[in-house]
Formats: C-alpha cells, structure tokens, sequence
C-alpha cells in the first residue's frame, strides 16, 4: 500500500507531496492539470520508468536537469506491519543518470526489482484497445508484467536487449563485408540462453490466464462464452532458436535486423473462436479487456502473495454503467487509485475514500 508520494520536478510538479486512503483515492481536475502524471510517478516505482514514455526529456519538468520520485509504502511482514521507502532519480547530466534507493540505500536495477515490495497494476484507456494496437504494445504489456514479478526475467530482458542490439549491428556490418559469420556464434548463443527464459515466463502468463479468463470473462458479461489468449511465437520452442537464427540468416542481413525471438511474438484475443478486433462488439470488447485486466491481478497475487495497487486512468469515461459497476466490484479489499474528470463515481461504500482535487 502506498501512503505518500512526493515528487520534484517531474512533469508539471516542481515539488508536490500527496497522501492517500488505504482502500481508494479519487484524483479529479480538468484535462491537463496533472492527474495521469501522478498514476506515471507511483507506476515508475514499480517499474522504474513511467508507464507513458521512456524519454527523460519529456517526463523531467521543462529547463530543469533531474526529476525525483519518493514514496512511502506499508506491507505485512511476518503477521507486522512494515514500511519500505523507494526512490528513483532520473538525470540529464552525464555524470547522474539514474539513481535507485529502496530505504536510502542504493542498489541496481536488479537489486531494485528484486528486492521492493510494491506491484503494481494500471488501466489506461490505451488498453481498451489493447487487440487493435501494434504487437509492441501487447509486449510491452507482458514484459512490465513479468519484469516487476520475476527478477530474473527482468535481468534477462536486459540482457536479450543489449544481445539483440549487438547481433543487429552486426548484421549490417557482414552486409558490408565487415564482419566474418563466426562472430556470430557467440551471440546467438546468449541470445537464445535468454530467449528460453523469457519465452518460459511467457507460457506460464498464456496458461495461467486461459485457466482463468473465461470465468473472468463471465462475471463481467453474465454470458456462459469461450474466451482465450492465443500466443503466436516466432519460435514456438526454444531448443530450435539457434537453428531457426541459422536458417533465417541471409534473411536477417537483407534486413539488418533479427526477425525471430520474443521481441518479434505477439499475442491474440479470442471470443467464440474468433479474434476480438474482428469479430466482437464494443461492449464485448470491454468485458474481455476487464476480464485480462482482473488476470493480471491475479497472476500478481498467485506469484508474489501481494496484493497490487490498481492504478485507473481516466477509464470511467470508456466505460457504460454497466462495466463501471464490474470494475468498481473488482478492486475490493485492495488499494485503488482513480483519476478523472468527473466526481460523480458510483461508489456503494462511500467510506475510507480520499479525493483529491487538482
């Protein structure tokens, strides 16, 4: 549970602190007055960057050289109420790029995911059209899941990355005639070491929520419906990644890029055995985005024992009455932190709500 939340010089806020209810937050204002840029600083913390852009140019408040984010956050420790504090300082200079502190001592990106105790789950009105998107938002959807949950999958993202960045330049320097195909083989091989890893997380997510999703599914729609997340990998097993890179290798120096590995899988939504972007209405639509969102809660709390804070973004505004009264009986006996434009939520407990006004 989140407590306080103080940043400095991030985004509109040049210093600002704000406290919030244990069970839900209601932030209001008009467009523009800073809302969505609270739910970006708490998500940071969970995830170490905002959930809207990477770039620190446009999250650091305009002509200053460094952002802060802090907050305070209670949890259950061995039947005890225990406190953590996590910070992140992100900076322009050469010399202070990016600074992570959980109770002041400062540790790495891993050390950092490893070791905080904050989840954390957020629901944007970006991902109601999660089916329509570009398959890097759906990646990048699974990737901050996994990354925050699995330290090891976090670690191996990195290094697929960093891989995968090398084997590409390298790529276009044998195009060249630069580069001899031997320099290849030490890279594939640390690309598929971690491919494995990444891609077994990935199958653990598929299978957890097609066990689940169509229960889910069914709450919020009140229809008896099949519904299913299908993967569609580049390489559906991992002991062939190294042979399909071999196969695939004069493709891949007429691109100069990799075209097989986790960073080219996707993955599809289906109800009634047909995918939802072709075949569903936009109320069915909805029900099935709630039923993956509440999935994501679940997994959460399946793997790690830990409730997550649910950040919504301004997604009431999306939403009929009906999936409002689903979503709003979904966050019970969790933290929840709500941003919108209108005051008028429909909340059956009034109790225990802290509204902040921008």
């Amino acid at each position: 549970m989140i407590k306080t939340l103080t940043l400095q010089n991030f985004r509109n806020y040049e210093k600002k602190e704000f406290s919030f209810s244990s069970s839900l937050t209601i932030i209001t204002g008009k467009n523009g007055k800073g809302k969505t840029n609270i739910l970006e600083a708490i998500s940071s913390l969970a995830f170490i960057k905002p959930f809207r852009t990477n770039k620190k140019e446009i999250f650091i408040s305009h002509q200053k050289d460094f952002a802060r984010v802090s907050g305070i956050f209670s949890f259950d420790e061995n039947k005890k109420q225990a406190e953590e504090k996590l910070d992140i300082f992100w900076g322009i200079s050469q010399g202070k790029k990016l600074q992570l502190k959980k109770n002041d001592i400062e540790l790495s990106s891993i050390e950092f995911m490893k070791e905080k105790k904050f989840l954390a789950v957020i629901f944007s009105p970006e991902d109601l059209n999660i089916p329509f998107l570009s398959p890097q938002y759906r990646r990048t959807f699974l990737s901050r899941l996994l990354s925050s949950l699995f330290p090891d999958y976090f670690s191996s993202a990195l290094r697929y990355k960093s891989v995968l960045k090398q084997r590409n330049f390298l790529l276009k320097k044998y195009k060249e005639g630069n580069v001899n195909k031997n320099e290849f083989n030490f890279w594939n091989r640390e690309l598929a070491i971690h491919q494995k890893i990444l891609q077994k997380y990935h199958s653990l997510f598929f299978d957890f929520a097609n066990r689940y999703i169509e229960k889910e599914y069914g709450k919020i729609s009140g229809k008896d419906e099949w519904v299913q997340i299908t993967p569609q990998y580049s390489c559906e097993k991992s002991d062939e990644f190294l042979q399909l890179l071999d196969e695939n290798f004069e493709k891949d120096c007429w691109r100069g890029a990799t075209t097989i590995g986790i960073h080219r899988d996707d993955f599809s939504l289906f109800l009634r055995g047909l995918p939802v972007e072709e075949s569903a209405s936009r109320g069915e639509t909805r029900s099935v985005l709630l039923a993956l969102k509440r999935i994501e809660q679940l997994f959460i709390q399946h793997h790690s024992g830990i409730t997550p804070i649910l950040l919504l973004d301004d997604v009431f505004s999306e939403l009929d009455h009906s999936h409002q009264k689903h979503l709003l009986a979904s966050i019970k006996n969790q933290q929840c932190i709500i941003t919108t434009t209108e005051v008028e939520i429909n909340i059956a407990d009034e109790k225990n709500i802290t509204y902040i006004s921008l």
